[in-house]
């Protein structure tokens, strides 16, 4: 039997206790109670599996137990490509699972009060009978009298109660699994669907109803202009001082991997060229003579200095030797050039071990021969 778009009264019952398995039996829907070859169509048992949906898979045992033994399938607002009702994937009778077929718990619902109403044998006032109606609202029948609906919970009458006709329409015999009878009474509740007009009635109001036109409006503000088409450009990054002059340095400065392999828990970070430093440095005090005397005197107080100023020098070839003087100028050396006509030679000699016996300190002199001009 087809179910879709119906609300159909069910039977519930928890089969495994230990492992919460819950299964449905329908038993009525507002066209009547369902006949045994409905029944038949869902082997074995006549039942319905149901398994729990994805969104209450913690609330799935608590709320199938709350809703006692009689609920509804709800199918009537499900969309007709969203299938509910599906085959059993794990149907195996030799192995206890006699359920073909399984329906999602999204659409195992409780019974509305105003849907349907059980048909109870009970007078007015009693309260002990009334209470053992399986629906919140009951019909009371007593002789050939049906008297209702009335509250379960409070035996009073509900707005609108009214005598019935044992022969109205929407009173069903239903059958219970366990073999019982009993009466159900679910009211006709016409639906009017949406009135569409038909087509001659569409044709008709259109060549009935000139189209509205609307006056010419007066446009005011800037008049509009013709542009070139352009492609839409991608959306920009509203303007942030800060995160562009981070993103600035960023890319002046950016590390580069490491000569090095190194693992991958090191922590790296970005060091700046001392050569680099010193020389700018060197150029910001040079135009200072003061700065000068103490920049070199810093440079010839560390160590091995003496060497590479030797080498350096050496290699330029004129720069650690002096010029001799002309004759007859008076000068630091004069007198050593009177002697045997040799010239004297300034060379640095810092801490050399060599000189530091001859008493010198940070220079020397050596005299050498020198072919006349």
């Amino acid at each position: 039997m087809d179910f879709s778009g119906k609300i159909v009264l069910s039977f519930i019952e928890e089969d495994n206790v230990q492992r919460a398995y819950f299964r449905i039996r329908p038993l009525l829907t507002g066209e009547g109670a369902l006949t045994k070859q409905d029944i038949d169509a869902l082997p074995d048992d006549g039942y319905l599996r149901i398994v729990p949906d994805k969104n209450e898979q913690h609330t799935f045992k608590d709320r199938m137990r709350s809703l006692g033994y009689l609920c509804v399938l709800d199918l009537k607002n499900i969309p007709p490509e969203t299938i509910k009702i599906r085959n059993n994937k794990n149907y195996a009778p030799a192995r206890g699972e006699n359920n073909q077929f399984i329906v999602y718990s999204d659409a195992v619902q409780a019974v509305p009060p105003q849907l349907v109403y059980e048909v109870i044998s009970a007078e007015q006032g009693d309260k002990e009978r009334i209470a053992q109606s399986s629906t919140a609202l009951c019909y009371l029948r007593s002789g050939g009298r049906i008297y209702g609906p009335v509250s379960r919970a409070t035996a009073l009458d509900q707005e609108g109660a009214c005598q019935l006709a044992p022969d109205s329409d929407g009173i069903y015999a239903v059958t219970f699994p366990d073999g019982t009878e009993r009466l159900y009474y679910w009211p006709r509740r016409e639906e009017k669907p949406a009135q569409r007009p038909s087509l001659l009635q569409a044709e008709s109001s259109e060549e009935t109803t000139p189209p509205v036109q609307e006056a010419n409006p007066r446009l005011n503000g800037m008049p509009l202009y013709q542009t070139v088409a352009r492609r839409p450009s991608a959306q920009q990054r509203a303007h942030n001082p800060l995160i562009e002059a981070v993103d600035q340095q960023m890319r002046a400065g950016r590390i580069e991997a490491p000569g090095a392999v190194l693992s991958a828990g090191v922590a790296t970070h970005q060091v700046e060229n001392p050569m680099e430093a010193f020389k700018r440095s060197l150029s910001a005090l040079w135009p200072l003579p003061e700065m000068q005397r103490q920049a070199v005197a810093h440079m010839l107080s560390l160590t091995g200095v003496q060497n590479i100023l030797n080498q350096q020098l050496a290699g330029r070839g004129d720069a650690a030797v002096l010029p001799p003087c002309a004759p007859g100028d008076e000068g630091y050396f004069a007198s050593v050039r009177r002697q045997n006509g040799q010239y004297p030679v300034c060379l640095f000699c810092v801490r050399d071990p060599q000189h530091h016996a001859g008493g010198h300190c940070f220079s020397c002199l050596h005299t050498v021969s020198c072919a006349s001009r």
